[in-house]
């Protein structure tokens, strides 16, 4: 026989409330956690970065050696209960423009904004020793350029003129050979540029110097004709036209007569940084001619002769 104690039965009650109370809530309450606890970045083959988080924000800093790519595949973990977009492992543009949103189990949202930031040192330009180079030839900037990264696709060189011009170099080596110093070689454009004095730019990855002056001389590259495989002829009057490289301050030419080893003028009608055009006067001798002197103006004030030893035929 089951006795009541009228004097238990409100202890009972209670107990049994209070527990559908805690129960309820449990069950209701839902979690309102909405945090990144780990932003991490796989780079290469066994190598990852690990993004800071502080106020809002996740922090990439890049290893400048390492190229910046297009897209990331991000592995992401957040407070309990709690998602994200975009998801974890989902492909992003590497851009700080991206934001994540975390939402928590009781909807509550956080925006993460992604941040970018390249882990790369001033670039250090020593421009106090002046230096020549000639239009198509080099430029050797080594023990003048440090810090930059080893890679021809992030480091780039240009000439800058007194006008704010710039003209790009052509990097031919960027390496260390067994040192701390970067070798650094770059090839000058043969046309595009005026002879005189030029500031140097180097930009690597996100840094980027000027020179504080203008200490690189651009001089006109070596002149040089080619010799023509066949001979040639011209009437007296007439002009014919020679190839070659960097004709540029062109001052005279003359040909060789076969008969007298006497050297008679030609007229020189124009000339381009690749060719030479000459009229053979019509108060010279017809005949053959076995050497045609092409006189330039050097970088040193004086002057200088290119020589063609070819057949010229002049017919009247």
């Amino acid at each position: 026989m089951t006795i009541f104690n009228r004097y238990n039965g409100p202890v009972i009650t209670g107990i049994l409330l209070f527990s559908l109370a805690c129960k309820k809530e449990t069950e209701t309450t839902p979690y309102p956690y909405n945090e990144v606890t780990s932003f991490v970045v796989p780079i290469g083959e066994g190598d990852s970065l690990q993004a800071a988080i502080s106020d809002g924000e996740l922090i990439l800093y890049w290893p400048s050696a390492t190229a910046v790519p297009a897209t990331i595949t991000p592995v992401i973990k957040v407070s309990e209960k709690a998602s994200v977009q975009p998801v974890s492992g989902q492909a992003i543009t590497l851009a700080d423009s991206i934001t994540y949103t975390v939402t928590s189990e009781s909807g509550v949202k956080a925006a993460y904004k992604l941040k970018l930031r390249i882990n790369q040192a001033a670039i250090s330009l020593n421009d106090e020793t002046n230096l020549t180079t000639a239009m198509g030839g080099s430029l050797t900037l080594t023990n003048y350029v440090y810090n930059v990264i080893m890679d021809t696709t992030q480091t780039h060189a240009f000439l800058v003129s007194g006008a704010g011009g710039t003209t790009p170099l052509i990097i031919s080596s960027l390496e260390y050979a067994g040192s701390y110093t970067p070798v650094f070689i770059a090839t000058v454009p043969g046309e595009g540029l005026d002879t005189g004095y030029y500031k140097v730019r180097i930009s690597s990855g996100v840094q980027t110097i000027t020179s504080s002056r203008a200490f690189v001389r651009v001089n006109y590259g070596v002149p040089a004709l080619v010799t023509p495989a066949t001979a040639v002829t011209v009437k007296r009057g007439e002009t014919f036209t020679l190839t070659g490289s960097n004709l540029r301050n062109i001052a005279s030419s003359r040909a060789r007569f076969s008969t007298n080893n006497t050297f008679y003028n030609l007229e020189v009608v124009s000339n381009t940084a690749t060719n030479v055009t000459l009229r053979m006067p019509a108060s010279n001798p017809a005949g053959t001619y076995n050497r045609v002197l092409v006189v330039y103006n050097n970088d040193a004030g004086g002057v200088t002769n290119l020589v063609a030893n070819f057949t010229l035929t002049v017919t009247e």
